[in-house]
């Protein structure tokens, strides 16, 4: 009895330990790669974090849409730090407004890499994405090592092709003491925290790498997605863990 008690502590104080091993795949066809642009210090998102939240009742969650919410840090000035923003979250968003000739502002949702304001008249089972066919992406993980594979369709030419993982929070509730949502309690859903890259190498007609990335503590889901070398979407999984 001792022995089982120190193990199931040792389970309790090493949060995620658990759900460290997982495995997820797209299908062929390309899912939709849902991203938000988000801040708790803006007034205007809040609509928008439901709007993402209301995408966990699909049932192709992960093999046909897979939805990630980037907090941002530009309106921290108002008197509100957002507990999720990051600086380079900021920096990310400026690339990807630029590259779809897009403007930076909150909230900004984008849907395989183009900007994506359509999001507000569509209910959740309204997104897909193009029917085109690139291939099937996929990953295991066992403890912190992520072995990422991506299988393109038959004449989809590729040249160093990368991948990026990011873990996700979800089901967390602030209640916002100053800035423009004061007195509010936000729920957010999707929420990312640091992403990684790896280039991805050939083998046979397969695209792989490798990442060593440990889960954060309060992670309960994984997104990923890969693009081609000039940064163009190909395609996005993902998995509860």
């Amino acid at each position: 009895m001792p022995l089982l008690r120190s193990a199931l502590l040792a389970l309790t104080l090493i949060p995620g330990t658990a759900l460290a091993n997982w495995s997820c795949q797209s299908g062929e066809s390309q899912a939709a790669l849902v991203e938000l642009y988000t801040s708790q210090g803006c007034s205007s998102c809040p609509p928008a974090d439901r709007w993402l939240t209301s995408l966990k009742q699909r049932n192709d969650l992960w093999t046909d849409v897979v939805p990630v919410a980037w907090h941002v840090t530009y309106w921290d000035y108002l008197g509100w730090r957002d507990p999720f923003g990051h600086r380079g979250n900021d920096q990310r968003q400026r690339g990807m407004a630029a590259a779809a000739g897009a403007q930076v502002y909150t909230p900004g949702m984008f849907m395989n890499r183009g900007e994506f304001r359509s999001w507000r008249r569509l209910a959740p089972g309204e997104i897909t994405s193009p029917a085109i066919d690139v291939g099937r992406l996929s990953a295991t993980a066992q403890g912190n090592d992520v072995n990422v594979r991506f299988h393109p369709v038959d004449g989809l030419a590729l040249t160093a092709p990368r991948a990026e993982l990011v873990y996700l929070r979800s089901d967390r509730r602030t209640d916002v003491k100053r800035g423009e949502n004061r007195g509010r309690e936000l729920q957010h859903d999707f929420v990312a925290g640091t992403p990684t890259v790896v280039k991805l190498r050939r083998d046979g007609d397969d695209w792989v790498g490798a990442i060593n990335k440990a889960p954060h503590p309060d992670a309960v889901a994984v997104a990923l997605w890969v693009t081609d070398r000039q940064g163009n979407y190909l395609q996005a999984t993902g998995s509860w863990l």
